[in-house]
């Protein structure tokens, strides 16, 4: 296994860019070229609990568990001390349990916290990263799981996303997608395209891996329901009022613990991932890729020797300086309204064909589904246990565990 020293001071470029870095808010500013702003995108803990006798937390969740297998459901809503979650109907293959609210997992098993393997986990998706903030998430897990007798006496960092986006960016102006601009210790490097459109290129492949892409057409494309946050996070009216091009790396575990000084690993816990975010992306951007301002001649071996490119020096100087969120307080859907909204329709408007109606009979047609849709509903209401399962369990889906009030503290 390489080690990789960490004793010396990350090398930064000499760019002369000014950041400022407060750690109050992920708006960092530069004084030239395209705005940065850089955040955690996903972070996965591994956890050992120890119940201190308490057994009822997991009674719970086998109980829950037990009654979504026996109902043939995917999941039941719970509530855990005051915060709303859904039980799925099974695990995965470490995990015996398995609650979700919006883009935040919480995975348990019935293992002691005595053993090599870890008893929890705690999964923090992309929007809950960036507001309410990884470290917002994981104090209120953590502070629910003690209102029932759980004590984390062990936790470890399993993956992490370290993403910077470059806003007024358009990544076409990149000299990305030739393989020969890269300097780099990956054996694995692709592009990728939707419908001819370039998207971005990958290089490297799981335990650490690199993304460029472009972020608006991501937010278009494919998670529709981050635009109203990403809008925020860049200080945008809207989620496309400017190009963006996403550097993202993802790290796991058996790299994090790579990282040593005098022997031993520095990057273990959460606190240790706070305290060493510079050196990662320093790692990241300069000893593992970098992009070149000309091609590679690999032939005469001319890769250390050769110049960075001017935007990736931008990259490399990118601050890291602590929990970054986008806007304390403000709650944002995990949902698209508008685009369920143009699958019901497409649904309604199916039912209206499979009846008969033609498109010369709007007013009969929306009486006709009005009448439909308000029959089903009242009929599903009538059993009022599955009626409130349903619709809570559709709520957990929409937004996460922790509700936010105006000053940002959770109830």
């Amino acid at each position: 296994m390489e080690e990789i020293n960490v004793n010396k001071e990350p090398v930064h470029t000499s760019q002369d860019n000014t950041g400022n870095g407060s750690g109050n808010g992920p708006q960092t500013r530069i004084t030239w070229g395209p705005t940065l702003v850089s955040n955690l995108d996903k972070l996965i803990l591994s956890m050992w609990i120890d119940w201190q006798g308490s057994k009822n937390f997991l009674f719970i969740l086998e109980e829950a568990k037990r009654k979504a297998q026996e109902d043939d459901i995917d999941s039941v809503p719970l509530d855990l001390a005051g915060f709303t979650w859904n039980c799925l109907r099974s695990g995965n293959k470490n995990f015996s349990f398995r609650i979700q609210s919006g883009d935040v997992t919480l995975l348990f098993n019935k293992r002691k916290p005595d053993t090599d393997s870890p008893n929890a986990a705690l999964q923090v998706g992309s929007m809950s990263c960036w507001a309410p903030g990884y470290e917002s998430e994981r104090k209120d897990a953590l502070r629910m799981l003690e209102m029932f007798g759980g004590a984390v006496i062990r936790e470890c960092v399993s993956e992490v996303h370290l993403a910077t986006d470059c806003i007024g960016l358009p990544i076409d102006s990149l000299p990305i997608k030739e393989e020969d601009h890269w300097v780099n210790r990956a054996h694995k490097f692709g592009t990728y395209h939707d419908r001819r459109k370039f998207e971005g290129v990958t290089i490297g492949k799981g335990d650490l891996m690199l993304r460029v892409y472009d972020k608006v057409r991501e937010l278009k494309t494919k998670s529709t329901h981050k635009q109203p946050l990403f809008a925020d996070v860049w200080g945008l009216a809207s989620y496309d009022e400017k190009p963006v091009t996403r550097v993202e790396f993802q790290l796991r575990r058996d790299i994090l613990r790579q990282f040593q000084a005098d022997g031993k690993p520095t990057i273990d816990t959460f606190d240790d991932l706070k305290d060493h975010l510079a050196t990662l992306w320093a790692y990241c951007t300069t000893t593992w890729c970098r992009l070149a301002e000309s091609l590679v001649d690999r032939a005469n071996n001319n890769q250390s020797k050769i110049e960075t490119h001017p935007w990736w020096q931008l990259i490399q100087d990118a601050p890291w300086d602590g929990d970054h969120t986008a806007t304390r307080g403000k709650r944002y859907l995990q949902k698209d309204e508008e685009k369920l909204w143009q699958q019901g329709i497409g649904v309604f408007l199916t039912i209206a064909a499979l009846n008969g109606y033609g498109p010369d009979e709007l007013e009969t047609l929306i009486a006709f589904l009005q009448g439909k849709m308000e029959a089903k509903i009242k009929r599903l209401a009538r059993d009022k246990e599955e009626f409130s399962r349903r619709l809570r369990e559709k709520q957990n889906h929409s937004s996460g565990p922790f509700t936010v009030i105006g000053n940002g503290i959770p109830f």
